[in-house]
């Protein structure tokens, strides 16, 4: 076995070996789509280090993330993460990916007992999106899903801003709405949010948070809580899935925290089925 510094070159052999976990790799394959092995400490970047088997083939992936988070593709991660954060000499940030290599990956770094400030247990939940089920909302026409548009800017952002503080845990103020503007501008540049609305309302917003030809993986979906428990966020990502449908997307991915099933539940019902255990790890500053 032996690990390798991942650079340009490497695409198709990397590739080959994340499409075989096309549902969990999505962060992955979508930046490497984006910049390729490209480092220069901007969006969708990274340091990649690759475990190469006696074969010389892939047999497993990490990456030390621009946002400085580790995303894990590895069913024997230690020594790969170890190697990619000797190589990148920066801060740990975090982990995402399939919840067995995210523990290993802690484990190996002596993080486990590290403190978090986000420590979700997500399920990872697949659709073939043939098998999408429209909520009777959209199909009547009583909510029309579309897509973010520039003028949505400023009511998305503190939209955006409380989502960032209710679901991933960080403070409020100045610099999560900071934050929050720039993710809100650069989905709606990309065509890659959505909001559900009745009549002029917005009642409810998702997004793609990674994209390929094929698939698409679901993210920041977000209705205020006076308006929750009416299936607007059903209404908002069946939507953006449907119009995903016309430009050929085959499958949707999307994870949910298992702690709180009224959202496990409402996707469900439009046709996600539960495909495996996922994690998220903030560490706290």
């Amino acid at each position: 076995m032996r690990y390798r510094h991942l650079a340009a070159g490497d695409e198709a052999m990397v590739e080959a070996f994340l499409v075989q976990h096309a549902d969990t790799a999505m962060f992955l394959r979508s930046n490497l789509r984006a910049v390729g092995f490209a480092w220069n400490k901007q969006f969708r970047e990274g340091q990649w280090v690759a475990r190469i088997d006696d074969r010389g083939a892939v047999a497993g992936v990490v990456c030390h993330a621009w946002h400085d988070m580790i995303l894990i593709e590895d069913v024997q991660p230690e020594q790969t993460v170890r190697e990619v954060v000797a190589w990148s000499q920066r801060r740990v940030a975090g982990f995402i990916g399939p919840a067995a290599m995210v523990a290993a990956g802690r484990a190996a770094l002596g993080m486990t007992d590290t403190p978090t400030s986000l420590d979700d247990d997500e399920v990872l939940m697949t659709l073939p999106i043939e098998e999408l089920k429209l909520p009777r909302a959209l199909e009547t026409g009583s909510v029309v899903c579309r897509r973010a548009l520039p003028w949505d800017t400023d009511f998305l952002v503190e939209w955006r801003h409380d989502y960032n503080v209710e679901a991933l845990h960080m403070q409020p103020g100045d610099a999560t709405r900071a934050l929050a503007r720039e993710q809100i501008e650069r989905g709606i540049a990309n065509d890659t949010m959505w909001v559900a609305v009745i009549g002029e309302t917005i009642v409810s917003t998702t997004a793609f948070n990674a994209t390929l030809p094929d698939i698409v993986q679901i993210g920041g979906v977000y209705t205020p809580p006076d308006l929750r428990g009416r299936g607007y966020a059903q209404c908002a990502v069946a939507g953006s899935l449907a119009f995903a449908r016309e430009l050929g997307v085959k499958r949707a991915v999307l994870f949910a925290d298992k702690h709180h099933p009224t959202s496990t539940l409402a996707y469900r019902a439009i046709g996600f089925v539960d495909s495996a255990d996922y994690a998220l790890v903030m560490f706290a500053a």
